[in-house]
């Protein structure tokens, strides 16, 4: 709803504090007229806890805008180096390796610091973590926006996390960094994932995305499609490596929470292809999946 009584559609993919539209200044996320909602990182950070974020809606930078409501614009300030750089990303040729920079370096991954700064003290890419509505107050905290500041703080340095099968995280023109919220495979969401919590990030919200589309060929399949048995393998191989890594570590159930849920629920619409599996056959379709891990 516009303030001159009007409506216009605007999408649920936003940073927590974005406002509905550069024509409507209330929050895309509310709990009362006018008041943001509170994060669900706040209890964890006030609590000491760095939270992480792998390809969560809202809880990660979603767009690469430098306009005046845009992400960069309000986590790394206009006329910044993190800005500029972003303006020159949008401003590249689509298709190219220098346009799909921004969103591979700032948007799908991110750490809300702990109280008294956790993982992000000396790391140079800090940036305050705003949350001007939060109840009682949410000032002095910090957090690290983006593969460009994420994966040295989890890595010691380095400018790649691997996904579980040892490979780098890197975007469809092999940059190191976000390859795009459909190609958070399980392999590279759960690869990611491991790194926070070895790093001493003991909060962590994923998001996998769905193994019913193709995203290479960019189509659905149905049940019993060779492309779509394929790629639940592939995610129970990746689970398995996940869950072997960690205990690796000592990280296991004995003292951490690991919850799986269901995201959209996603249910197969076709017809036909249904009859060429059994209902057994273990090939349910998870559709989106989260990932929220607690270490004790």
């Amino acid at each position: 709803m516009r303030p001159d009584g009007s409506t216009a559609f605007t999408s649920s993919f936003a940073y927590w504090t974005d406002t509905a539209s550069s024509s409507n200044p209330a929050y895309n996320l509310l709990t009362a007229p006018g008041i943001n909602t509170p994060a669900p990182w706040v209890p964890w950070t006030r609590a000491g806890c760095n939270f992480g974020a792998v390809s969560t809606a809202n809880i990660v930078l979603e767009n690469t805008s430098t306009g005046p409501n845009g992400d960069m614009t309000k986590v790394f300030g206009a006329g910044s180096t993190d800005w500029n750089l972003a303006a020159a990303s949008n401003g590249a040729p689509s298709g190219t390796a220098a346009r799909a920079r921004a969103q591979t370096d700032y948007v799908g991954f991110a750490i809300h610091c702990g109280q008294g700064g956790g993982i992000c003290n000396g790391q140079s890419g800090a940036r305050p973590d705003s949350l001007p509505d939060e109840p009682g107050g949410y000032a002095g905290f910090k957090g690290l926006f983006g593969a460009k500041y994420v994966n040295p703080a989890i890595t010691g340095g380095q400018a790649a996390v691997n996904d579980t099968n040892g490979q780098p995280i890197q975007d469809p023109f092999h940059q190191n960094g976000f390859p795009g919220f459909d190609g958070m495979f399980a392999a590279t969401t759960l690869g990611y994932v491991a790194q926070m919590l070895e790093a001493g990030v003991p909060i962590t919200y994923g998001y996998i995305s769905d193994a019913h589309d193709n995203h290479t060929l960019v189509r659905s399949s149905g049940p019993g499609e060779a492309d779509y048995i394929a790629q639940l393998q592939s995610y129970d191989q990746a689970f398995g490596a996940f869950f072997a890594r960690l205990a690796s570590h000592g990280i296991n159930k004995s003292n951490t929470l690991f919850s799986f849920t269901s995201d959209e629920n996603d249910h197969y619409a076709g017809g036909g292809l249904a009859r060429l599996r059994r209902t057994d056959a273990g090939e349910r379709d998870p559709g989106h999946v989260r990932v929220h891990l607690r270490r004790a």
